[in-house]
């Protein structure tokens, strides 16, 4: 059993091991994805935001955002919109800010969900396919009508191979999924955060 190579484990079940070998490549493809997306997209623009607060403070508004829109991210997107809006009032403001937030949010969001589904599926594929190789082991007993202990045990390992398959993609998937829900709410809360300096710096501290 130790000594199982790839073209064995995959011989065991081959739909199931294929439908667990698909997730670990979408697993594997859009981590990288979803890496460069949160690396180009929420990463926080210091060197931006000294200068808009420097605009501001000179009252360079419409300065601050030419700045922001030869910049990229979340984060000039959301400046962007509350200086816009502080042109007409502080409601506009905030109101622009918040609809470029929640853009923001479905930016950093999307595919994210797969590791989810994915870390709950596999373990459920990979324990379908234990369980069709147990019923194949012990139907293959009972039209044989020999062996013993030793040849179902020799059946259930293997049949055992999908489950463990299905665990070695959801673990990693599972903590993929955590990270990035993570990073999603750390990136929220700056933008929070940082919206409403951007508020106070504009209009002072009065409503």
């Amino acid at each position: 059993m130790m000594q199982m190579g790839f073209k064995e484990w995959f011989m065991v079940n081959p739909p199931i091991i294929s439908t667990i070998l698909i997730f670990s490549v979408l697993v594997v493809a859009f981590t990288l994805e979803r890496f460069w997306v949160f690396r180009r997209e929420a990463k926080f623009p210091k060197e931006l935001w000294e200068r808009i607060m420097g605009l501001v403070r000179e009252k360079r508004l419409r300065d601050a955002i030419a700045l922001c829109e030869v910049s990229s991210g979340v984060f000039s997107k959301v400046f962007k919109a509350g200086l816009e809006g502080s042109l007409v009032s502080r409601l506009d403001a905030e109101d622009g800010m918040v609809i470029e937030k929640e853009e923001g949010q479905e930016i950093l969001r999307k595919r994210v969900g797969l590791f989810g589904t994915v870390s709950f599926i596999s373990p459920l594929i990979g324990l379908l396919g234990t369980v069709m190789g147990v019923l194949h082991a012990f139907h293959s007993l009972a039209q044989s009508g020999s062996g013993g202990p030793s040849v179902v045990a020799a059946g259930i390992s293997e049949a055992l191979i999908t489950t463990v398959a299905g665990l070695v993609v959801a673990v990693p998937a599972a903590m993929i999924y955590n990270y990035f829900n993570f990073r999603l709410r750390a990136v929220l809360v700056e933008m929070n955060t940082y919206g409403q300096r951007l508020l106070l710096a504009v209009f002072g501290e009065k409503r």
